[in-house]
Formats: structure tokens, C-alpha cells, sequence
């Protein structure tokens, strides 16, 4: 069946034609009586289905309209309108030709019932029904002003209704996606507990997290689920607070995840009423992160206090050390006893062996302590110069190990140690022997144990220091005189070092003369170009007791005196003195004799001293050839000179 629906109402066509094509009709739809017509007269349809209130022409002009036309007045007509109409729009629908009258909303199996009977009843109809009298006319025409105005009335009232419901939806839609948004996007974790069962019924995603499960099995927990028990009498006395509105925020509120792990949150609360039952709304933020930065900082600031301390420590005692450092030159020297000491250095350097360096006054002890630091694995670290000699007896122990504020009369503020502003790197003990006998045991234990405690103070500071001695004493005579501990001096002695004397390496003074006279030029602003030779012959010529510090001293005054480019000595160098070869000759035998005597000793000591540290092996790598520099050749023409034979 072809059926024709009329409507202005989209939904209300969508409707119409998804029934009727459902139930096997061919459906045609106009929006208003006028195009309705204009599709009859296109193309017959079997039945007819109306609105009445529609613009332009209406549902009853419509079927008036079909019912005056000879060739579509036989079309069963059914009025389909809303609630608006009454039982009189009812009955003029009749009149006028209509075959039904259908109120919306309507089941569809009703209004299929009554499109299928309308079509029966056509069917059996053999008189085709003539329109009114013309009065139906102007009744039609008032009766379709009337519906005008209270369609026009209708639609001003639905109108504003629409208005007024949309804004209230939409605001509504606003506020619930808000809060929706704020509630799952906040950072921290949202929850709220009924107050007599301490159950929790709301979560957002945030305290799932927390708690380290979903936001909906945070709602099968109760308040004791995410507390520890030890906790819980107290959070219970906040919670309580919280719900009488006497505190808002409690802090510090430790909290158990599922895991049984503990972290800490402020939790902010609030009263509140949910389907007549009083809740409690708590926000909970992590403080896990603000704890451990506050921890972090305290640690930091005690760091800062304790690198303070160090730095204004190490400021004092490296102040010294650039002073001492003036006027100190590098390692100079190319002859055996220089290239084996420095050979013994380099042995021992990336060990953490205790070295003692021995030799006379004025050898370099202190040079030789900084180039083993420097050629250790501690060379970026500091190097703590300690002359035990300089350092007043009351006050060596607290430069030593520190010392507390108080700790006696006089000491207002806390102080570093040099043990301490060494940590990590070296310690050079220069002149040990002058260390009193009541502090070698405290030294003794900070060699072996790597600890002590500060002068006033029961804390033991643990460190790491590598430590070189020096001594220019005979330490075995003075243990015999019970003014130095024995057990100290095995462990000070792990590794010695002997520096030889200057008047044993002769053939380094030139090397010495130049590199000096070089600095003292530049630091002076002199220019001396030449040293005469009559001058190195006398620097060469002299025994220096004081060895190479004496001819710091010498070649500093000569270069000050020195008026052109010459170097001149400042005065004649006095007391023991080699002489010349010429006046060793005129001397005679037995005066030119004794010196050679000396540094062929030195030379036989050295030599003996490397081979029985190889164990009498001359040639390959671990040879004493090769230990001394030499070539084997040489070392056995020397050691058949010396007389040197193996025992």
C-alpha cells in the first residue's frame, strides 16, 4: 500500500516511515498540506496520514481540500495530531470527511490497527461521500484561526520552555563534565567515607593510584583498610574532629597502600551530606616527595656545613702550602742515585703504602712528597703539608685530628683537622720524629684503623688518607731512647725512600744552577744569559751541607747581586769544599782522595741496593740494569770498579 504522511516534524516522519516500511508500505512525506497536495496530484497514494497544526496549510484544509476533489476524495484520511486539540477538533474532523481521528502519542500496533481498518472500510465503501454545506466553510475558516492562535500561544510558551530547559540542561552538562574532570584529573587523591560504617564509597582515579589498586576497588575498602593499625586510634581522633568541623587539616597521616608499604599525606576533610546519610570528602596529597626533599635538604645543608668546615680548613692550610710552594722547583737531576729514587717513588705511588722519605736536611723531602701524591691515583685530591716541627706541642693534636668549640680554653668554634681536609688524597708528615711520644699512639691508630675522634669529642671520624713521613733523624736511636714508638716506626717504614745528597749527584748542580737561576731571572726581571764557568766550577767545587735548599739560596742571592748579563756569586762560598782537580793534585794524595772515597760509596750503595732488590739479577726487565737506567755492560764495568761481588 502507497501511503502519503504529512508532518512538520522531522522526527515525527522519521518515525512514520520506519513503521510503515517496517510493516511492507511504500511511503511518500511532505511537511505541509500545500506540498502534500502537489505530490497527490503527481501520484495517487492509497492513504493518507496528517498533522493538523502545520504551516502554510493545514491538517484540515488538507483533507478538506482531497475530500472536494472528485479524483482523491475516495483516499481514507487519518487525522494523526498531538494533545493540543480537543474533542471538538475531533468531531469537525469527522465532519468535514476524515475516516480517523488518532491522538499522539499512539503504539504502533494501535496505529497500524487503525490504518489497516480505515483501508477496509474504504474498501467497502460504494458512496463516495460529498463535502458540506458552505457554512463548513467559514466554521472551517474559524475553527482554523482558533487553532492558529493557540498553536501561536503554544509555540511561544514551548518556546521559552525550550529556552529555559536548555539552559538548565546545558549548564547542568557543564557543571557535571566539570566536576567530572576536576574529580578524575585531580593529582590528588579524593575519597569519601561514610561516617558510621567508616566504609568508602567514592574514589577518583588519583587515590587508586595511591593506593596502588582501581578506583572502584578503593570503594570495597573501609578506613581501617588504608591505615596502618598502630595508627589507627589517632586518625580515627582526627577523623572525628574533621566530621565536627573542628579541624579541616590533618597532618602527617600515614597511609597503607595494598601492599602493606606505609606513605605519608596531608588530608584535607570536609562534612558531607549523600542521600541523607553524613560523609565524610577527604583530599589526600602525597608528601612522600616534599619529606624526602626536606630530608635531602637537611642533609644538603649538614654537607654544605661540613664541605664549610673543610674549605675554610683546607683555605688555612693550602694558603701555606702555595706559600711554601714559591721558590720549590720541580724534580731536577738525570744522575743514578736522582733516577733510582725517583724509580722507588713510582713503585710505590698508586699503592696506599705508607713511604717514608729519609735523607739530610735540604735534599727535597717535601718536593718528593708531591711528586709521589702527583704520580698517585690521589693526584686531584688535596695534599695536606704538616711540618710537625713548626707546630707548637699543646696545639699539634687539634691540628692534627680537629677539635670540638670547648673542647679547652680558648677553642670558641669548631675546626678540621688536617686529617680530615686530606680525606681522599695524601698527608705528608714531614719531620715525624719531632711528633710527641703521648700523640704517636693516636697516629698509630689512624694508620691502622683509618679513624680517631676530634679533640673534645666521643664521635669517631673515619678517613681516608694516604700518609708519607719524613725525618732527617736516626729513628732506631731514638726508639732506644724511648722518645719514638717502635710499632710506629715498623708501620711508618713500610716503604723508605733514601734521597740522596747533593755532593752525591755532582753532575746534576749545572742542571740545578740553570733551572734556578732561570726562575729567580723571570721573578726578579732580570736578564742573565750566561752562567761563567768559573762560577759553576766553585758551585760544583762545594760539599752543601744544606744541599739543594743551600743553592736555592746561593743562586737567588747571586741573581740579585748579579748587575749584567753574568751570572756573579753574591760572596765565596765557604766551608768543606772538594777543590779543584789541579789542587786535589798539589794537595796530594790523601786530600784529593777522600771525597772521591764518599761518592764512591754512595754509588757502591746504590748499586748493592738495587741488586739485592732483584735478587743479584743483572740483565731483563726486572734486572738492576734496568732498575738503575744503566746498560748491563756498564752496570758490571761499575761493579768490577766498586768490587762489588756477589756474597
Amino acid at each position: 500500500m502507497n501511503i502519503l504522511i504529512v508532518d512538520d516534524n522531522d522526527e515525527n516522519l522519521y518515525f512514520l516511515e520506519a513503521l510503515l516500511k517496517g510493516n511492507g508500505h511504500e511511503v511518500r512525506s511532505a511537511v505541509n498540506g500545500a506540498e502534500a497536495f502537489e505530490k497527490l496530484r503527481t501520484g495517487r497514494s492509497d492513504l493518507i496520514i496528517s498533522d493538523i497544526l502545520m504551516p502554510v496549510m493545514d491538517g484540515f484544509q488538507l483533507c478538506r481540500k482531497v475530500k472536494m476533489e472528485k479524483d482523491l476524495c475516495d483516499i481514507p484520511f487519518i487525522i494523526y495530531t498531538s494533545e493540543y486539540t480537543s474533542s471538538q477538533d475531533e468531531a469537525f474532523a469527522v465532519k468535514i470527511g476524515a475516516d480517523r481521528f488518532i491522538t499522539k502519542p499512539c503504539e504502533p500496533d494501535e496505529l497500524m490497527k487503525v490504518i489497516e481498518e480505515a483501508a477496509a472500510d474504504a474498501r467497502r465503501r460504494n458512496i463516495v461521500p460529498t463535502p458540506g454545506p458552505l457554512q463548513d466553510e467559514e466554521m472551517l475558516k474559524a475553527h482554523n484561526e482558533r487553532l492558529l492562535r493557540k498553536l501561536e500561544q503554544k509555540i511561544v510558551q514551548l518556546e521559552k520552555e525550550i529556552k529555559i530547559r536548555q539552559v538548565v540542561e546545558e549548564s547542568l552538562q557543564a557543571s557535571e563534565r566539570t566536576l567530572k574532570t576536576v574529580f578524575e584529573s585531580a593529582t590528588d587523591g579524593i575519597v569519601a567515607a561514610e561516617v558510621k560504617t567508616e566504609s568508602l564509597v567514592m574514589a577518583n582515579k588519583a587515590m587508586g593510584r595511591m593506593l596502588g589498586c582501581s578506583a572502584d576497588e578503593v570503594k570495597s575498602l573501609s578506613l581501617a583498610d588504608i591505615h596502618p593499625s598502630e595508627s589507627l586510634d589517632h586518625i580515627r581522633s582526627q577523623f572525628e574532629k574533621q566530621v565536627r568541623g573542628e579541624i579541616s587539616l590533618a597532618l602527617d597521616i600515614p597511609v597503607k597502600r595494598r601492599d602493606g608499604s606505609v606513605f605519608f599525606a596531608d588530608v584535607n576533610a570536609a562534612p558531607l551530606d549523600l542521600e541523607g546519610r553524613a560523609h565524610l570528602l577527604g583530599i589526600f596529597r602525597d608528601i612522600t616527595a616534599r619529606k624526602k626533599a626536606e630530608e635531602e635538604l637537611r642533609d644538603a645543608l649538614y654537607t654544605i656545613k661540613k664541605l664549610k668546615d673543610r674549605l675554610e680548613a683546607e683555605n688555612i692550610y693550602l694558603r701555606d702550602e702555595m706559600d711554601l710552594k714559591e721558590g720549590q722547583g720541580d724534580i731536577v737531576g738525570t744522575s743514578d742515585p736522582m733516577k733510582y729514587a725517583m724509580h722507588r717513588v713510582r713503585q710505590v705511588a698508586r699503592t696506599k703504602v705508607t713511604v717514608m722519605l729519609t735523607g739530610e736536611t735540604g735534599t727535597g723531602k717535601g718536593t718528593f712528597a708531591r711528586f709521589l701524591h702527583r704520580e698517585s691515583d690521589r693526584r686531584d685530591k688535596p695534599f695536606v703539608n704538616v711540618p710537625c716541627a713548626g707546630l707548637p706541642a699543646n696545639l699539634i693534636e687539634s691540628e692534627l685530628f680537629g677539635r670540638e668549640k670547648g673542647a679547652f680554653t680558648g677553642s670558641t668554634a669548631r675546626q678540621i683537622g688536617r686529617f680530615e681536609v686530606a680525606n681522599g688524597g695524601t698527608i705528608f708528615l714531614d719531620e715525624i720524629g719531632e711528633l710527641p711520644v703521648e700523640l704517636q699512639a693516636k697516629l698509630l691508630r689512624v694508620i691502622e684503623d683509618e679513624e680517631f675522634e676530634r679533640l673534645g669529642s666521643p664521635h669517631t671520624v673515619k678517613v681516608d688518607v694516604r700518609i708519607i713521613t719524613s725525618t732527617n733523624r736516626n729513628l732506631e736511636e731514638e726508639i732506644k731512647r724511648g722518645r719514638f714508638r717502635q710499632d710506629l716506626f715498623y708501620r711508618i717504614n713500610a716503604f723508605p725512600v733514601t734521597l740522596p745528597p747533593l755532593r752525591y749527584r755532582r753532575e746534576d748542580i749545572p742542571l740545578l744552577v740553570e733551572f734556578f737561576a732561570d726562575r729567580f731571572t723571570r721573578k726578579l726581571g732580570k736578564r742573565i744569559e750566561k752562567i761563567p764557568k768559573e762560577t759553576m766550577t766553585a758551585l760544583q767545587d762545594y760539599d752543601w751541607p744544606g744541599n739543594v735548599r743551600e743553592l736555592i739560596n746561593v743562586i737567588e742571592r747571586a741573581v740579585i747581586v748579579s748587575t749584567g748579563a753574568e751570572l756573579r756569586l753574591a760572596e765565596e762560598l765557604s766551608g768543606p769544599a772538594i777543590g779543584s782537580a789541579q789542587e786535589n793534585k798539589a794537595k796530594g794524595k790523601e786530600g784529593a782522595g777522600e771525597p772521591r772515597r764518599g761518592l764512591a760509596e754512595a754509588e757502591r750503595e746504590y748499586i748493592l741496593s738495587a741488586l739485592q732488590e732483584t735478587g743479584w739479577r743483572i740483565e731483563g726487565e726486572r734486572g738492576a740494569a734496568q732498575l738503575l737506567g744503566l746498560n748491563p755492560s756498564t752496570l758490571r764495568t761499575r761493579m768490577r770498579k766498586l768490587d762489588i761481588r756477589r756474597p
